[in-house]
C-alpha cells in the first residue's frame, strides 16, 4: 500500500477592522499634524499669544519679491516685471499716503 501524499494550501487571512472603524480612524494622524502638535507645544511657549499669528504666517501661501537694481535699465526691467503680473508697492504706498493726507487736510 502507497501513502499518499495531499497537499493541502492554507491561505490565512489576518481579520482587520474596516476603514471605518473607530480603531482604524483613530489612528489616522499624519506626520504633518504630528509635527504641528510639537511645534505648537515648543514654540507656543517660546512666543506665547504671539504664536499662534507665526504659526499662521509660517502655514500660509510665499510670496515672492524683486528688487530692482537702479544701475541697470530700470524702466525696461520694471515693465518686464509688470508684464509678468509683478505689483509695484511703491505705487502703491504713495497712493495710500496720498488718500491718507487728504483725510488730514
Amino acid at each position: 500500500m502507497l501513502l499518499q501524499i495531499r497537499k493541502v494550501s492554507l491561505f490565512l487571512r489576518r481579520a482587520k477592522h474596516s476603514k471605518s472603524h473607530w480603531s482604524q480612524v483613530q489612528k489616522k494622524q499624519f506626520a504633518r499634524d504630528r509635527a504641528l502638535e510639537n511645534f505648537d507645544d515648543f514654540y507656543g511657549q517660546v512666543y506665547g499669544n504671539r504664536w499662534k499669528s507665526i504659526r499662521v504666517a509660517l502655514l500660509s501661501e510665499h510670496k515672492y519679491m524683486a528688487l530692482v537694481n537702479q544701475f541697470g535699465d530700470c524702466e525696461r526691467t520694471v515693465a518686464e516685471l509688470e508684464a509678468d503680473g509683478a505689483i509695484n508697492l511703491r505705487e502703491i504706498y504713495a497712493a495710500k499716503k496720498r488718500s491718507l493726507s487728504g483725510l488730514f487736510e
